[in-house]
């Protein structure tokens, strides 16, 4: 009678260990949680790992994004195409306010995708494009839990401000530390100096392309092209 019942604990053990090896197997590594998108039909079990978020350009600005100095958020200047990248558990719900005010709401499902370039996860540029100036407020959600909040400003930048010899339009706080201004101006606002839209010229490593809705101009990465085609932002 021990015999049998030694033989039969024995079988439990070795199906326990099948069944937690077979599980860890088909459990989904980190990479995989973050390329398969995360919809609500898959699950992914891995360990909440901190969460951080920047900002990237995809559309070529005068300015580009830096950082104010004094208040130490990143400034965007009103126009630009940019994009929200994070890293770091991917959040369940991200909501967004301008000055304060709830402006947008997007989640794994309707608006956070994972990314080859930029970082593992991003917004995509065309949730923030048609955006209004004012300080925005990004409040990450994972598990009904409150994990990050990460804010910038979007601003027209109007105030002349020279810096190495290059006159560029600058915010109203004269910004000391930016190393990267480029003398060329944004489409816009070479149009606004006159230059014909076909005639726009772009910083190396951009191309010209145009909106489809209302033919404004852009300068834009090469890589960011076809996913704008997909979108069916730009003509073709």
């Amino acid at each position: 009678m021990k015999i049998i019942w030694i033989m039969a604990l024995m079988i439990v053990f070795f199906v326990t260990i099948d069944i937690e090896k077979s599980f860890a197997e088909d459990s989904p590594s980190h990479g995989e949680c973050i390329n398969t998108n995360n919809t609500k039909n898959f699950e992914c079990d891995e360990a909440f790992r901190a969460q951080s978020m920047e900002i990237f350009s995809v559309v070529d600005s005068s300015i580009g994004i830096f950082e104010d100095p004094e208040t130490k958020l990143t400034v965007v200047d009103l126009g630009s195409f940019y994009g929200i990248g994070g890293n770091g558990t991917i959040p369940d719900t991200v909501y967004v306010y301008r000055d304060d005010v709830l402006w947008k709401t997007t989640t794994k499902e309707t608006g956070i995708a994972p990314s080859t370039s930029h970082s593992e996860w991003q917004i995509p540029q065309t949730f923030f494009f048609n955006e209004l100036p004012g300080k925005y407020k990004l409040v990450l959600i994972t598990n009904n839990t409150e994990t990050l909040v990460f804010e910038f400003l979007v601003m027209q930048i109007t105030e002349k401000f020279v810096k190495n010899n290059l006159s560029v339009n600058m915010s109203q706080n004269s910004v000391d530390d930016i190393g990267f201004i480029d003398s060329k101006l944004a489409p816009l606002k070479q149009i606004a100096n006159g230059i014909h839209p076909e005639k726009i010229t772009c910083k190396d490593g951009t191309s010209l392309v145009f909106k489809k809705t209302d033919n404004s101009p852009a300068c834009v990465k090469p890589e960011s092209i076809e996913k704008l085609i997909e979108r069916r932002w730009m003509k073709i």
